[in-house]
Order: structure tokens, then C-alpha cells, then sequence
């Protein structure tokens, strides 16, 4: 899955994606979007043996760092 959420504090919506070998980021440059980059390893689909189907991810500030965590 992918969502929409600003990680990076700029302002922008980021792009995030799901993917079995980690979380990819593509950031928004104001007209498009950088091309995607892994920025956490290992934390895919069923990261452990919490499987996306049951325990979705989601994106927020839990830090108050104004940047958006998982």
C-alpha cells in the first residue's frame, strides 16, 4: 500500500510505499515527485508477523517533530 504524508517536514506531501523488502519513500518537490528510495529495510508486508491484512500501517506525528512517522 502506499500513502500520502509529509516525512521529511517541508510541508509537501511524501509518497510512501509498502513493499516486502522495506519502506520507499518518493519525495514531493512541489511539481512532481523524486524518484523513490528505500529508507527502512526489512519492514515489509508481514514485518514481524505483524501481516499488513490484520495490522495496517499507518502514518502520524508520535514524536512531535512535525514530520510524519509509521
Amino acid at each position: 500500500p502506499r500513502m500520502m504524508s509529509d516525512v521529511n517536514g517541508d510541508g509537501m506531501a511524501d509518497v510512501v510505499g509498502f513493499a516486502n523488502d522495506g519502506v520507499y519513500v518518493a519525495l514531493s518537490t512541489g511539481s512532481g515527485f523524486t524518484n523513490p528510495s528505500r529508507w527502512v529495510n526489512s519492514y515489509g508486508h508481514s514485518a514481524g508477523g505483524w501481516s499488513i491484512d490484520y495490522h495496517p500501517r499507518m502514518m502520524s506525528d508520535v514524536n512531535g517533530d512535525g514530520m510524519a512517522d509509521v
